[in-house]
């Protein structure tokens, strides 16, 4: 399973504002390694703790290695 089918994964048992910050990821996970926390988080109508909260319930520590994550999965997939 890719991190695109992990993350959907736990998503399906959010809350409605979880939900919504997964989402707005989601929908754009290619811009993730390069977006604060506060953008994210305002773009997704949620507060910043909402997304750390998230990034927590997808196994990761914070936002900072969630992004950390996505861009090493970035990378991977294009030198695949």
């Amino acid at each position: 399973m890719d991190l695109r089918q992990n993350l959907q994964s736990v998503s399906a048992r959010l809350s409605p504002t979880m939900r919504r910050a997964s989402d707005t990821i989601l929908r754009d996970l290619r811009s993730i390694p390069f977006q604060s926390i506060r953008k994210l988080s305002a773009s997704a109508g949620v507060s910043p703790l909402t997304v750390i909260r998230l990034t927590r319930k997808w196994g990761y520590e914070g936002y900072t290695d969630f992004q950390t994550a996505v861009r090493d999965w970035l990378l991977a997939d294009a030198a695949a």
